[in-house]
């Protein structure tokens, strides 16, 4: 069902890819690039690999559902931080530093968004690793079709503004979480009832999600920084315009990964479930089929993409953003090297490596963000001025 998802949700997004960067105009497109990827990595970082320890282990130990409370109470920890970090921005007054020329009203979008894509991947997690995967991926597929009805309707009735298209998201996020949350109630699953842990079983989840998650803090705190130094190097140097080229490049990118991604997930699920019976020759088995599958498909539509760029470009972004093809050649082929990075991390995550993601983390990212740097930033700031085509890079 999982590769149904991926497949439905492919198709969709070629109805709307189109119509967001048409409808808002290259700045605003690049607004919402913006903002979106803020919030996003920065609850990413607060995560700290804790949703991945999660995952793993109440696929291992189902029938313990009091792991399910007290990765609740880390949930309630971090969008209570989220919304710490967004009063303080504005108490110290450095919204202007932190996120440049954004209107305040898309900030609190941007921040209530990325809190509503929390909770509903918590809900899509909790029925997957009970096991629920094929009903639960019913309420994706009405999630995406209902997200690509509303979006054509504004689109086509000339309403689809970056307001109303921050309204309809979260406005459907709140209905899949209702939605969700009564599903796995129905399922015998009360995500309320059993947050109600002893002070025993909290030291005792602390100390085994800790175990798990702490190499990944670091690797966490690395690639987010990474992640909002690139974005904000674009917003602060070249504005909205050159973020939203590369905002439509990475969406184009993106779609590849909507085939794989769904999937993965499940083989997470397995592989952790195998190891725990201690099957490693089944785990390596997966790994040669899946690595090779995934590979040849990301392969094959990556490199179709950038080399019809000019092309696709056109047809989606229209001739505002025209200058975004190279960034689309470029940003086309990074799917090929996600899926790899993804299948090893799954292993790793299985075997409980965690350390070894984070040493790769602080090799590869700490001396990326100096690179970026001289690719992004503009010659009298002592860079190569490549703006986003350097990002790409």
């Amino acid at each position: 069902m999982k590769s149904g998802t991926g497949a439905v949700q492919f198709f969709l997004s070629f109805i709307t890819i189109g119509m967001l960067p048409r409808a808002l105009g290259v700045e605003m497109y690049g607004n919402y690039g913006f903002i979106t990827t803020f919030f996003n990595s920065v609850i990413k970082f607060l995560k700290f690999g804790v949703p991945t320890a999660y995952y793993v282990i109440i696929s291992k130990r189902p029938e313990e559902k009091t792991i399910i409370g007290f990765y609740m109470y880390y949930l309630i920890m971090i969008i209570s931080l989220v919304a710490f970090l967004v009063a303080s921005v504005y108490m110290a007054g450095l919204e202007e530093v932190v996120w440049p020329n954004q209107a305040n009203i898309f900030i609190y979008a941007g921040a209530a968004l990325s809190i509503c894509y929390l909770l509903s991947e918590f809900l899509r997690s909790t029925s997957d690793s009970f096991g629920l995967t094929f009903s639960y991926e019913k309420i994706v597929i009405a999630q995406s079709i209902i997200t690509v009805g509303v979006i054509v309707l504004l689109y086509v009735t000339d309403f689809l503004t970056l307001k109303s298209l921050y309204l309809a998201s979260i406005s459907i996020l709140i209905f899949v979480i209702l939605f969700g949350g009564y599903f796995l109630h129905k399922n015998n699953i009360n995500i309320f009832m059993h947050m109600r842990l002893t002070k025993i079983q909290l030291v005792g989840y602390f100390k085994e999600f800790y175990q798990f998650s702490s190499p990944l803090i670091i690797k966490g705190l690395i690639v987010v920084f990474a992640m909002l130094f690139d974005i904000w190097l674009i917003q602060y140097y070249y504005g909205s315009v050159e973020q939203g080229y590369y905002t439509l490049a990475l969406k184009i990118s993106t779609i590849v990964m909507l085939l794989i991604s769904p999937i993965s997930v499940l083989l997470l699920r397995e592989m952790s479930q195998k190891y725990e019976k201690k099957s490693v020759k089944e785990i390596r088995k997966m790994y040669k089929k899946y690595s090779y599958l995934f590979c040849f498909i990301a392969a094959y539509f990556s490199i179709f993409i950038s080399s019809n760029a000019e092309f696709i470009g056109m047809v989606i972004g229209g001739e505002e953003f025209k200058d975004a093809l190279m960034i689309i050649m470029l940003m086309a082929l990074y799917p090929v090297h996600n899926v790899y990075g993804l299948i090893v991390s799954n292993i790793l995550l299985v075997r409980g490596r965690t350390d070894f993601l984070r040493n790769v983390a602080l090799i590869t990212l700490i001396p990326g963000v100096a690179i970026s740097f001289f690719l992004i930033a503009p010659v009298e700031s002592h860079g190569f001025g490549l703006g986003a085509m350097g990002l790409a890079i």
